[in-house]
């Protein structure tokens, strides 16, 4: 009896960059649960695989840039791919040397973001910071207002100046809480803007950022340079 089933192609022939998404050649609901867990575990080895690989050749990411910006500068309309070929032609020495006068701008680029956010992020949590405590100091305010209220209404008249006495010291001692919070914020003001400075000195003394394990393809770190030459 002949054989009429069909040719079935490999189930976990996937690729992130494939379009759309990977699913070129089938669909996630065709796939059983187990199936579709071994998919998701394949996914996420094959993508950390690039980002690494990526992360160790930035010479990659400088070469597309390249390119991005002849197209961009002579913006052809018919003859993009003689545009590129023609590029392509110069040596590879002349290409090495464009390429990594490129990540070295982008290496200054990206340490000067990174400071930037760092001292966004301390700006950030000392904003933060103070909010609290003027808000926990206005709530403990708040508080006791009404309880003192209550005093009041509750006291005689023989008693009113007595009671005045005693308010006024009372005011006296909020005043003295208050100046008293004052004084700790402006020593943590202080504190932070040191910490700040620092900070500062230290990562102009670093020199470059070093790369994570695992890297974005935008944002990944290209201080570590190849020696490859890229032909």
């Amino acid at each position: 009896m002949a054989d009429n089933s069909w040719d079935v192609d490999t189930i976990m022939d996937f690729h992130p960059c494939n379009i759309p998404h990977g699913m070129k050649n089938y669909v996630l609901q065709d796939l059983t649960p187990d199936q579709q867990t071994k998919l998701n575990v394949y996914k996420r080895e094959q993508i950390r695989t690039d980002q690494k690989y990526l992360a160790a050749h930035p010479e990659i990411r400088g070469l597309i840039i390249m390119i991005l910006r002849l197209l961009l500068k002579t913006k052809p309309v018919f003859d993009i791919y003689e545009v590129v070929g023609q590029y392509f032609t110069k040596s590879s020495v002349d290409l090495k040397e464009e390429i990594y006068a490129y990540l070295e701008e982008r290496e200054q680029i990206l340490s000067a973001n990174s400071f930037a956010a760092m001292i966004h992020q301390k700006d950030l949590s000392l904003s933060l910071y103070l909010e609290q405590e003027g808000e926990q100091y206005e709530g403990e305010r708040y508080e006791e207002e009404p309880s003192i209220k209550d005093e009041k209404e509750s006291i005689s008249l023989e008693e009113s100046y007595e009671y005045h006495d005693e308010e006024e010291s009372k005011r006296k001692e909020f005043e003295i809480d208050e100046d008293r919070i004052s004084v700790n914020i402006c020593r943590e003001v202080l504190d932070e803007i040191l910490e700040l400075v620092h900070d500062e000195v230290d990562n102009i003394s670093l020199a470059s950022i070093e790369s994570a394990d695992l890297v974005d393809y935008e944002d990944h770190d290209i201080g570590s340079t190849s020696d490859e030459s890229v032909d």
